[in-house]
């Protein structure tokens, strides 16, 4: 991740226009795409906020329910900002899974997105994944 005490290792690259660490023209690639990724990486707080996320989750569900983690963030190569995807195994429909994550007080909102993967999307006003 870096020594944040270095300012030519630094990951802020808000500095008045100057370029951040890992888009510096000196670094090789493979030294400039290792930066970036650490740059960019979710840090141990955000992991936790969501395994949290995923604890109140599973909670939430059905009984017989459970969520498994998917997509950038179960691959590990998610960004900072990247949403949470879940996918719920067992025998539940999509609107139950809506009605009971709508029912907890942590639950923003939730949508049921009946496209060709039918998704139910929202937002944890806990830890604001």
């Amino acid at each position: 991740l870096g020594d944040a005490s270095s300012d030519s290792d630094s990951d802020d690259d808000s500095d008045g226009g100057r370029a951040p660490a890992w888009a510096s023209p000196e670094r090789g690639l493979d030294e400039a795409v290792a930066l970036f990724d650490a740059w960019a990486a979710p840090d141990a707080a955000e992991i936790e906020r969501e395994e949290d996320f995923r604890r109140r989750l599973e909670e939430a569900l059905p009984y017989g329910a459970s969520a498994l983690l998917r997509g950038s963030r179960a691959s590990r190569v998610a960004l900072f900002d990247a949403d949470v995807d879940f996918v719920v195994d067992g025998p539940v429909s999509l609107d139950a899974v809506a009605e009971a994550i709508d029912a907890r007080p942590w639950s923003r909102r939730v949508e049921v997105v009946r496209a060709r993967v039918p998704i139910a999307t929202g937002a944890d006003a806990t830890s604001g994944l």
